[in-house]
């Protein structure tokens, strides 16, 4: 597991923690090299600081969910058709990841 933010987040067992922005390339490719290849889940909690001017907040957030979006669009594992592993909503599920 790895966990990514621009705080500093006390040890927990079996995460490799990273201390940095994610809109970072840098801070993307260091967690790349980290998951060893493709990963089962991305999970953002992510949230820009607020400043009260509206325009720029909303760029913000989206930037981070653009962000997060593509990091998944390249690093989460491809389900294959016969590898479901059950249906939720009437959809098949995948072991590794699933982006739709």
């Amino acid at each position: 597991m790895i966990a990514v933010d621009l705080i500093h987040m006390d040890p927990i067992e079996g995460v490799d923690f990273v201390q940095g922005d994610f809109l970072d390339e840098v801070i993307r490719k260091q967690v790349e090299g980290l998951s060893g290849g493709k990963v089962d889940t991305v999970l953002s909690d992510m949230m820009a600081s607020m400043t009260g001017v509206r325009d720029r907040d909303v760029q913000a957030s989206l930037d981070l969910v653009s962000a997060a979006t593509l990091f998944g669009i390249q690093n989460l594992k491809v389900g294959h058709e016969g590898d479901e592993v059950g249906v939720v909503n009437g959809r098949p599920t995948y072991a590794g990841g699933d982006m739709v």
